[in-house]
């Protein structure tokens, strides 16, 4: 697996790439600058795996656009929650929507899981995402039937607002484990890793407005 990071070379950049290299051994890692674009573009094909920084001079879009075609794996890495360009590239369905401050532990976590072909996004970006989403798409749908208990669809609606296990337990008066329980009752019958994959799923089918 061949895996590139464009970010402004710095030492910052430099320390976040031999991190990487310790963590994935099994794996080849490279940085770009923005000013190695062409380079970049030449080796698309020799690339599994591509990691930008949205705080680089460069036309990512465009980029995007390329390796989309070519069946790469994408991910973009946002310094900011208001970073204008959050929605727009939330809406081009890329494999992995990063931000600043991860830990070592969860960058491994995002990392293997777009690997094994999983979509990862980062929690701090869920729901700016996912309000933007739901502006655009407002209107709900009838939900399907069969697929969870009442009290299934009352946890998975407080999951879309935001709430946290001990704010879902005091609303519903129920135990924090009874939470756990329905939480992961629920990743199992839609077959998502996290809650924020389950929340992406739930504003996806409309089953729920904001």
């Amino acid at each position: 697996m061949k895996i590139a990071l464009i970010k402004k070379p710095s030492l910052l950049r430099d320390l976040l790439l031999n991190e990487l290299k310790n963590l994935f051994s099994n794996y080849e890692f490279k940085a770009y600058s923005s000013k190695e674009f062409n380079r970049l573009f030449q080796e698309q094909e020799h690339l599994d795996f591509l990691i930008i920084d949205l705080d680089t001079d460069i036309d990512f879009y465009s980029l995007i656009d390329s390796y989309k075609k070519s069946n790469k794996k994408i991910a973009v890495w946002a310094s900011t929650l208001d970073n204008t360009d959050l929605f727009d590239l939330f809406k081009l369905d890329l494999n992995g929507y990063f931000f600043n401050g991860m830990e070592k532990e969860e960058l491994a976590f995002a990392i293997q899981s777009i690997v094994k072909g999983k979509r990862y996004v980062h929690h701090e970006l869920t729901r700016i995402l996912m309000n933007d989403y739901a502006r655009v798409h407002h209107h709900s749908k009838e939900r399907p039937v069969g697929v969870f208990s009442k009290r299934e669809w009352d946890v998975l609606e407080l999951l879309t607002k935001g709430y946290k296990n001990q704010d879902i337990a005091e609303f519903l008066f129920i135990t924090e484990k009874t939470v756990k329980q329905y939480v992961s009752s629920i990743l199992r019958k839609l077959e998502v890793e996290d809650r924020t994959n389950a929340v992406i799923t739930a504003l996806k089918n409309k089953w729920f407005v904001l």
